[in-house]
């Protein structure tokens, strides 16, 4: 298969630019709350989903029902699989420069993470908990990846607000998460929770079409072979980083 370079939309509908670029979202006193709990990383997620759903108990009923729907229609049953080969990407990074799935793969194991973007405290629990064991993982030899449809003013902000060692590719238009199975459609009552939140996906990706990929990790291998995949259409859970390394340790 082709490499794949995104760098215009695939949706066939005209972008919603937009030169108005909103100020970085303020620090999340949950979110840290639940970042510093100890234990693993589905403990924190549970936390901050408990406290969230507390203070807005509409906002939590409306991802229930998300999680249900994308449960309902089998989103991400298409998703590559273990013992798939991983469709080639070539992405950009948070600077602008292009960063080759085949070439990290030429340099060891490839751990790729689809991520809902800068706005998103789960996606933020989850790369912080990956942070903590990226020194583990390059020990491997392995390289780590994040891939979000925000275009790179946010990656950049994602990156600083948890102090990422690894890039975060923007996936324009959700086209590789499209490819690989995982971009979804958001229901109209999560865009009412994201529009009374403030949160407009339209500036963050610019695009005028509201779609998200599902959380996912992938563990790729020798000749792009992925060695481990987990998918997962509830975005309020996400994989144990703490596992990564085990995987990659029988790799080698």
């Amino acid at each position: 298969m082709a490499i794949c370079l995104y760098a215009a939309s695939i949706s066939g509908q005209n972008h919603r630019m937009s030169d108005r670029i909103p100020p970085d979202r303020p620090p999340n006193p949950n979110f840290e709350k639940s970042r510093a709990l100890r234990g693993p990383l589905s403990a924190q997620l549970a936390s901050y989903d408990e406290m969230l759903c507390e203070r807005n108990p509409a906002t939590g009923a409306a991802y229930q029902g998300l999680v249900e729907h994308l449960i309902k229609v089998e989103a991400g049953k298409n998703a590559p699989a273990a013992g798939d080969m991983l469709p080639p990407f070539l992405l950009p990074d948070e600077n602008g420069r292009l960063v080759s799935s085949d070439e990290l793969l030429s340099r060891g194991p490839l751990v790729v993470t689809f991520n809902r973007g800068n706005w998103c405290p789960y996606c933020w629990l989850e790369l912080s908990a990956l942070a903590d064991h990226y020194e583990a993982i390059i020990e491997r030899r392995a390289s780590v990846v994040s891939i979000t449809p925000d275009v790179a003013t946010y990656s950049r902000r994602l990156k600083k607000r948890l102090g990422l060692g690894f890039p975060v590719l923007t996936d324009l238009d959700n086209g590789y998460a499209l490819e690989m199975g995982l971009s979804v459609a958001l229901t109209d009552d999560v865009k009412g929770v994201y529009d009374r939140a403030g949160i407009d996906l339209g500036i963050f990706q610019r695009s005028a079409v509201w779609f998200l990929p599902i959380p996912a990790t992938l563990v790729v291998g020798g000749q792009g072979i992925i060695r481990h995949a987990y998918v997962n259409e509830d975005f309020r859970q996400r994989f144990e980083p703490d596992l990564i390394p085990e995987i990659l340790a029988e790799l080698t």
